[in-house]
């Protein structure tokens, strides 16, 4: 039904309903200290969602496919969407900000490591990121790479 839904975890009950894709909702990463959620849809966006009021506050646009994937750092200052092999950086801080501030890996930041891999099945096609503890530094994993980013820089 393209919704996204938050649930208590202890009584059962579903307490939101996230409504505004267009498309099916594939993930979603959660920040309490932020109180807010990001969902990733085969609509081509991604939402931050605040958990209170159950609004949207941001969409993440510009990947043009899919995205597949969402991820935040700890302290959810920040974002990072992919779709296909872009992985697309937010600050998810204010809507304005989210909205306006985007980087494609793609030649921007510091890429420190490429790691190949060679995966058995030619048509496999592993695709998720992950912040370090401080969200300094962002792992992609997109096809057969493994690639490290500094994106202080």
């Amino acid at each position: 039904d393209w919704t996204a839904r938050v649930w208590d975890t202890v009584g059962g009950q579903c307490v939101r309903v996230l409504e505004g894709h267009t498309e099916d909702v594939v993930y979603a990463a959660l920040s309490m200290e932020k109180s807010c959620v990001v969902t990733a849809s085969y609509d081509g966006t991604g939402r931050v969602w605040d958990l209170e009021s159950g609004k949207c506050t941001a969409m993440l646009t510009g990947h043009g496919r899919d995205v597949h994937y969402v991820d935040m750092s700890v302290d959810g200052e920040i974002t990072v969407t992919l779709a296909g092999q872009v992985a697309r950086v937010w600050e998810t801080t204010t809507a304005a900000a989210a909205a306006a501030i985007s980087t494609t890996l793609e030649g921007h930041g510091s890429l420190l490591h490429t790691f190949e891999a060679g995966i058995e099945d030619e048509g496999a096609s592993v695709r998720m990121a992950a912040f370090d503890a401080e969200g300094h530094m962002l792992l992609t994993v997109v096809e057969e790479r493994l690639n490290v980013w500094d994106l202080r820089s």
